[in-house]
C-alpha cells in the first residue's frame, strides 16, 4: 500500500480525527495538528472513511453469515446507525458526523434523525465491561467503580454507581465524565520527535530525505514492535529505520537496527500516562472507587497497565471494547442516571432596579441556574424552576411565549449573581403554544416552569405550565452536547 500511495502522489491524512475536536479542547492541550491533504476537506474524508467501514462490514457480513446477501440486503435499509465518539465531543461534531454518514448514503437525510444514535465512548465501553467480563454478577447496589478508555487519541473517564442489580444492572453517573488528549498517538508524537532529533543532528551524515524516510520506517516499527512490548526501564528494544547497510555507532544504529534504551521510551509514554494518572485521581477522589476498569487500545500497552495497577487496583479488557459496546448500549441501556458538565439557566440583560407592574421592586438580569455542573439527572426525571411574567393588559393574547436557555462553562470560578456576568453561551431556545385565560386585573402574571431533562444521552429543555387545571410541557428542544 505504501509503495502504491507513493506511486500514485497520495497524501496520507494523518490523525485526522483531531482536526474535529470541539475548539476548546484544542486550545486546552495546545494540541498541533498534522495538515490536511490540499484541497480535500475533513467532510470528503468522513464521507469515504464512512463508505470504507461500510464496505468492508457489508463484504464481511455476507460472507461470514448464513445466507448474508440477503438478510444484509433485507435488513441495512432500516437499520440503526450507532456511532461512538469522545466524552468531549457534542452536538457540532455529532451533525458533522450525521452529515457525513448521509453524504456517504448510509441512510438518506430524512431518516437520518431517527435512525443514526450517538453515543460517547465511555458509556459505550461500561456496557461492554458490563457484558463481557460479567462484572454485573460481582457488583452489588451503591458500589462506585470508574471506566478508562484509553484510546489513540483521547481518554474517556467516567465514575459510575451501580444503582439496582436485578433484574437489570442499572447505573449513574457520580460526576461530569472527563475527557484528556492522552491517548496512544502522542506517545508516537514523542517518539517521532525524538527520532527526528537524532537523524537531523549533523553527526548522523543523513541527507533531508534519508532523514524523512528513516524516521519514517522507525516510528512505524516503534508502533508495531517496541510501543507494544514496552514494560518499565529493564525493557529495550530495536527498531527497523530501513536501510540495512546504515550504521552509526554513536546513534546506536547497526546494520540498519536502532537500539532503544528503557529510560528513553519511557519518556516517550509519561506525559500521557501522567496526565491519565492525573485525571484517573480527579475523577475518583472522594467516591470511595472501588475499581477502575481500563480498556481501549491505547488502554492493551504493558507500562500503561502496569502503572496504573501499581497506583490503583485495576481491571482490563479488550480493546474492542467500544465497537461492542455501542451495540449493547443500543440493545439495553444501563446508565439511568447522568451528570450535567456545566450549569444552565436563564438571564435578562439589566441591572438596575426596577418597580413592576404587579407594584414590587425586582431587580432583572439576576443569573437563575436550573441545573448546576455535577447535578445527576435520571433519563425519565428532569430539574425544573419556576418563573413568571407579568403582562400590563388583563387579558393578554400569549401565542407563542419563548425562554432563552443559557450554559456557564467557565470552570473553577464562583458562581455568577448577575447574568451579565456569566460569560454564557446561548444553547437552545424554548417555545410554547400557550392558551391560558387570565383574571380580570390591573395587570396579568404568568406563571410557568422551564426545566431540564435528559433524553437519552442528551439534554433538553422544556415549558411546563398549567392550563385549564392539567400540566402542560412544550415540545423538548435539545441543549447541544458539547455544551453537556
Amino acid at each position: 500500500m505504501q509503495d502504491e500511495a507513493e506511486d500514485n502522489g497520495w497524501t496520507l491524512a494523518k490523525n485526522f480525527k483531531l482536526h474535529l475536536h470541539p475548539q476548546t479542547m484544542k486550545e486546552k492541550y495546545n494540541l498541533a495538528l498534522d495538515p490536511l491533504p490540499v484541497d480535500v476537506p475533513l467532510s470528503t474524508i468522513y464521507r469515504d472513511f464512512f463508505k470504507y467501514l461500510v464496505k468492508h462490514t457489508q463484504d464481511t457480513f455476507t460472507y461470514r453469515v448464513l445466507d448474508g446477501a440477503r438478510v444484509w440486503k433485507t435488513h441495512i435499509p432500516s437499520a440503526d446507525i450507532v456511532i461512538a465518539h469522545p466524552n468531549g465531543w457534542g452536538l457540532r461534531e455529532q451533525e458533522f458526523l450525521r452529515t457525513a454518514a448521509v453524504a456517504a448514503s448510509i441512510v438518506p437525510e430524512s431518516q437520518s434523525h431517527t435512525r443514526i444514535f450517538f453515543v460517547t465512548e465511555g458509556e459505550a465501553s461500561v456496557h461492554y465491561c458490563m457484558f463481557h467480563a460479567d462484572l454485573a454478577s460481582q457488583f452489588e447496589p451503591n458500589v462506585r467503580f470508574a471506566v478508562c478508555d484509553a484510546g489513540g487519541s483521547t481518554v474517556d473517564i467516567t465514575a459510575y454507581s451501580v444503582s439496582e442489580v436485578h433484574p437489570q444492572l442499572q447505573l449513574r453517573e457520580v460526576k461530569p465524565s472527563a475527557c484528556t488528549q492522552a491517548g496512544g498517538i502522542f506517545v508516537n508524537k514523542a517518539a517521532e520527535d525524538y527520532f527526528h532529533r537524532v537523524f537531523s543532528d549533523p553527526g548522523a551524515y543523513l541527507r533531508p530525505d534519508e532523514i524523512k524516510d528513516f524516521v519514517k520506517h522507525a516510528i512505524d516499527d516503534f508502533e508495531a514492535t517496541v510501543k507494544k512490548a514496552f514494560k518499565d526501564v529493564s525493557s529495550k528494544g530495536s527498531l527497523d529505520i530501513g536501510q540495512s547497510r546504515y550504521t552509526n555507532p554513536a546513534l546506536g544504529v547497526k546494520r540498519g537496527r536502532m537500539t532503544l534504551d528503557g529510560a528513553t521510551t519511557k519518556t516517550f509514554f509519561q506525559p500521557s500516562v501522567n496526565q491519565i494518572v492525573n485525571s484517573l485521581k480527579k475523577q475518583t477522589s472522594g467516591i470511595e472507587c472501588k475499581h477502575i476498569l481500563l480498556v481501549g487500545g491505547f488502554g492493551e500497552n504493558t507500562y500503561l497497565r502496569e502503572t496504573l495497577r501499581r497506583i490503583f487496583e485495576t481491571r482490563t479488557a479488550k480493546s474492542k471494547a467500544v465497537s461492542d459496546g455501542v451495540v449493547i448500549w443500543r440493545a439495553a441501556s444501563s446508565v439511568i442516571a447522568r451528570a450535567c458538565r456545566f450549569q444552565y439557566g436563564c438571564c435578562g440583560i439589566e441591572r438596575s432596579p426596577v418597580k413592576g407592574i404587579d407594584g414590587r421592586e425586582r431587580i432583572p438580569g439576576v443569573w437563575h441556574p436550573i441545573v448546576r455542573r455535577g447535578d445527576i439527572l435520571q433519563s425519565d426525571e428532569g430539574a425544573a424552576e419556576e418563573f413568571c411574567r407579568f403582562y400590563q393588559t388583563p387579558s393578554p393574547d400569549l401565542g407563542c411565549v419563548s425562554s432563552v436557555i443559557y450554559a456557564y462553562t467557565i470552570l473553577g470560578r464562583k458562581e455568577p449573581y448577575y447574568a451579565t456576568n456569566v460569560d454564557g453561551k446561548l444553547v437552545c431556545t424554548v417555545t410554547a403554544d400557550i392558551n391560558v385565560s387570565g383574571i380580570r386585573k390591573k395587570y396579568w402574571q404568568l406563571d410557568f416552569k422551564i426545566g431540564i431533562q435528559f433524553g437519552g444521552t442528551e439534554l433538553q429543555a422544556y415549558l411546563e405550565w398549567i392550563e385549564d387545571g392539567k400540566t402542560c410541557k412544550s415540545p423538548a428542544q435539545i441543549i447541544p452536547n458539547s455544551l453537556i
